[in-house]
């Protein structure tokens, strides 16, 4: 189960909606940020059709398909990335990570 942190720093998830308890194998994406909160308003701008330069055409075409994605913060540790990552594919999750 994924603990959502209060930090404004970290790692981050992003999955469909309706999840409500989301493990490591329900994300399309694992991320990091200095800004979670600016980078979740960056893919809330790409899912109503900005430009999205910097993320892969496989998740630009699901922020598009899927507008109402849920945002988790899965850890503080902005170190933690890959080894979420990781993880996150040996559980069987489909990233859209490059």
């Amino acid at each position: 189960m994924i603990r959502v942190c209060p930090s404004r720093k970290g790692v981050y998830g992003i999955c469909q909606s309706g999840v409500v308890e989301p493990t490591l194998a329900d994300f399309v994406y694992i991320g990091r940020a200095k800004s979670i909160e600016s980078r979740r308003a960056d893919y809330e701008r790409i899912s109503l059709g900005a430009s999205a330069n910097k993320i892969s055409s496989q998740l630009h075409q699901w922020l598009i398909m899927n507008k109402d994605f849920q945002f988790f913060i899965i850890s503080e540790k902005e170190s933690e990335e890959m080894l979420l990552i990781k993880l996150s594919l040996e559980m069987g999750a489909m990233l859209f990570n490059r």
